[in-house]
């Protein structure tokens, strides 16, 4: 089978384009993970451990690379969605204000309305849609797949004590002797080269301890 010239001077330009789309994606997602528990503990770590961590979500991002592609080559599928994107992000909208997140409060909205205003729009317009405004939606579905994420860790916490042991997420982080308490039992959040953050499962909250302080991290189940 032979590429049409077209098509192949298409993925040319394409796999320069597809590794910083997945970067954005992969970065919007981290964001989304650390707005779930609180965006201040964000600069404890810096860029480069950001990035590292960020590969975690590469799937997600290059699934939203290939939702973006087929956003773009088949726009009428984007009509059908509008209505309930619109929605979406006004639950969003208003997550973020109940959170105190005003900015993102003012960012949802904006989408929310730019989006009703291009979608009244398409109903003239229904041959293409600007890959522009298709990257910005992504990267916003991108953000609250990593916020979901985050949140399941704060739902683990109350379905751990119900479920068998080889189905638990619950991590033990164990303290040198000169530390004040012997362990601590939650979920792992994000891991520094100096270092660690832990959603404390027993007072639900974020703490952040120096690796000079950690003996040991491991699954529950071995003590």
């Amino acid at each position: 089978m032979q590429w049409p010239l077209k098509e192949l001077t298409g993925l040319k330009g394409l796999t320069s384009v597809i590794p910083l789309l997945m970067s954005g994606f992969a970065f919007a997602y981290v964001v989304g993970y650390f707005l779930a528990f609180d965006l201040a503990w964000f600069p404890f770590f810096s860029l480069s451990e950001h990035i590292v961590f960020a590969i975690r979500a590469l799937p997600i991002a290059l699934a939203a690379v290939v939702a973006l592609f087929v956003a773009a080559e088949h726009p009428h599928f984007l009509r059908r969605a509008m209505p309930i994107w619109i929605i979406i992000l006004s639950l969003a909208a208003a997550i973020a204000l109940v959170n105190r997140y005003l900015g993102l409060t003012a960012t949802f909205a904006a989408i929310a309305g730019a989006t009703f205003i291009h979608s009244r729009k398409s109903t003239i317009n229904t041959t293409s849609a600007p890959l522009p405004y298709l990257v910005a939606h992504m990267l916003i579905v991108s953000l609250m797949i990593g916020y979901l994420s985050g949140n399941v860790l704060k739902i683990d916490r109350i379905v751990d004590p119900f479920l068998p042991l080889p189905l638990s997420r619950a991590m033990h982080v164990h303290f040198n002797p000169s530390e004040a308490g012997d362990k601590a039992e939650g979920h792992v959040i994000f891991v520094g080269n100096a270092r660690i953050l832990l959603y404390d499962y027993k007072s639900h909250q974020l703490k952040l301890f120096p690796w000079k302080a950690v003996q040991e991290v491991h699954e529950t189940g071995v003590d």
